[in-house]
């Protein structure tokens, strides 16, 4: 650990390893909010090391790089020369620069966690956009489907329709032949039994008329016979 002390007043410092201390809290990141505890510890500690510390000059510090120095002074290493209100406004700042990168980083991983959430909701609002895209194409293919189910539906009626009308067209022709045919077998009937009935009436005509012959036979030679007898 490199060890810091102010150096004497010397007329002829060399000026390039030297540098003017500054003060930590001129620093932007490192000033305290006002209002602060910090804002006050800081200044009560300036009036206290106005007030204690005499007027040596300017300090210088050797500047060892920026790897653990904040400003020409090492973060945690508190000059052992400075007086307990100094040390305290150096501790005051390196706990203001604790809290302040703990800010950082705190804000950091809220910014994460809110990046990561806005990621997780732009994944979920793709997936949903997929599934309604997906409903769409799914509801569009059942309406086609329905559409298509109406369309063979109507024209399998249409089809029953017409085999029902030729149906009962092909039954009203069957009706008109039986009918025909019915009619034509009663008409063929009717002639056969007016036959058969001028045939017996013809028959019986000359079964009378034969009789009828036989009986005036008889009776001309009965006559015939009485009239020898009484002449």
């Amino acid at each position: 650990m490199i060890s810091i002390t102010p150096d004497p007043p010397q007329p002829h410092s060399i000026q390039t390893r030297i540098e003017t201390r500054v003060p930590m809290t001129e620093h932007p990141a490192q000033i305290p909010l006002p209002g602060s505890p910090e804002s006050k510890r800081t200044s009560e500690g300036k009036s206290e090391a106005a007030a204690a510390k005499p007027d040596l000059g300017p300090s210088t510090s050797v500047r060892a790089g920026t790897e653990g120095f904040w400003f020409g002074r090492p973060r945690a290493q508190l000059n052992a020369d400075e007086s307990p209100a100094q040390q305290n406004l150096t501790r005051s700042e390196t706990t203001a620069w604790a809290r302040f990168t703990a800010e950082q980083e705190q804000r950091k991983n809220t910014d994460a966690r809110l990046q990561a959430a806005l990621e997780d909701n732009r994944r979920e609002q793709t997936k949903l956009h997929e599934e309604y895209q997906k409903l769409q194409v799914t509801n569009a293919q059942m309406s086609d489907a329905q559409r298509w189910t109406q369309v063979e539906q109507r024209q399998h009626l249409e089809a029953l329709e017409r085999l029902a009308e030729q149906r009962v067209a092909a039954e009203t022709e069957k009706r008109k032949e039986d009918e025909t045919r019915t009619q034509y077998l009663l008409g063929v009937q009717k002639k056969l039994q007016e036959a058969e009935i001028r045939a017996r009436q013809e028959e019986l005509q000359r079964i009378h008329d034969e009789r009828a012959a036989e009986t005036r036979a008889e009776h001309d030679v009965e006559l015939l016979r009485l009239t020898e007898e009484h002449v």
